[in-house]
């Protein structure tokens, strides 16, 4: 019997419990903040990992763009998900882009557990930066 290709679905090494590892994702797939890209992470009920999109050469405003892409294909799977825009001109989304964010999650039935962007050599969580609740 053949075995399936793993090489593009490695098994998940923890639960994604915290912004610290949910962050660990984005640093690796954004190389560090470097890439000029967006990228959405899911997450089940059980915060096992779902899917991480990374979208090269979107940035900030295509935000929720590149959320409904991912639901449409991952939402039966999501309970949750975080995401990421980075890149050198990487701009922090305005309360009202944020708002709208929230606001796709909500109707799809999935909460949002932070948006990142990168700060000189950090990384600030949006929400919380906002004084939003912590989803997680």
């Amino acid at each position: 019997m053949p075995r399936t290709c793993s090489s593009h679905r490695r098994p998940a090494d923890a639960l994604v419990r915290t912004p610290e590892a949910a962050l660990s994702a984005v640093i690796l797939a954004t190389e560090s903040g470097r890439t000029a890209c967006v990228c959405v992470g899911t997450v089940d009920a059980e915060r096992r990992p779902g899917v991480l999109v990374t979208v090269e050469g979107a940035g900030t405003p295509e935000v929720p763009a590149v959320v409904a892409f991912v639901l449409e294909g991952a939402r039966e799977l999501t309970a949750s998900l975080f995401v990421a825009s980075s890149g050198p001109d990487a701009t922090v989304p305005d309360e009202e882009l944020f708002a709208v964010l929230e606001g796709q999650c909500r109707e799809a039935g999935v909460g949002l557990l932070e948006w990142f962007v990168p700060v000189g050599r950090f990384w600030m969580a949006v929400g919380e930066r906002r004084g939003r609740r912590s989803q997680w």
